[in-house]
């Protein structure tokens, strides 16, 4: 089989791993333990497939794989601060007596976490530039893009 053959199978496999870990979250019970679980593993499947396409070396795929999981960690903070920061816009509407200095605070804490957001990910680029150098990594964030995509559309 040839190797875009390979990865295509894979994306579909991803797909319905991904699929299917829509459904256990669906149910009523599941844990974010079990989520958690689904999720990883859809992960290193996807880290498989990248390393494959990509024809990364063995101590490249375990830096990228370093840098990716290092990476979600802080996304997900960051996406946790953004969420905190619209919490506190959302209350202080609701509130409806919020001072113009009040005001320009809760704008500047978004605006933060926006940026942290970006930073996050603008860090990861250059992280896996230095591992994959900027050919590869065109190619790894075209097939993160399309892989995205897939499950976008799986999902609706």
């Amino acid at each position: 089989m040839m190797v875009r053959q390979r990865v295509i199978l894979l994306g579909f496999v991803c797909l319905m791993l991904f699929a299917c870990s829509k459904k256990e979250e669906a149910k009523p019970g599941s844990s974010p333990e079990e989520t958690a679980r689904l999720r990883n593993r859809l992960n290193k499947i996807f880290y498989w497939q990248i390393a494959d396409e990509l024809k990364l070396s063995p101590q490249e795929e375990a830096q990228m794989v370093k840098v990716l999981e290092d990476f979600q960690v802080r996304k997900e903070k960051s996406l946790i601060n953004r969420r905190g920061a619209l919490d506190a816009i959302e209350a202080a509407c609701e509130e409806g007596s919020t001072s113009a200095s009040e005001s320009k605070q809760l704008i500047t804490d978004y605006r933060k976490s926006m940026k942290a957001d970006v930073d996050v990910d603008m860090n990861q680029i250059e992280a896996l530039e230095k591992i994959m150098g900027p050919q590869r990594l065109l190619r790894f964030l075209k097939s993160r893009s399309e892989m995205s995509d897939k499950i976008r559309q799986v999902i609706r």
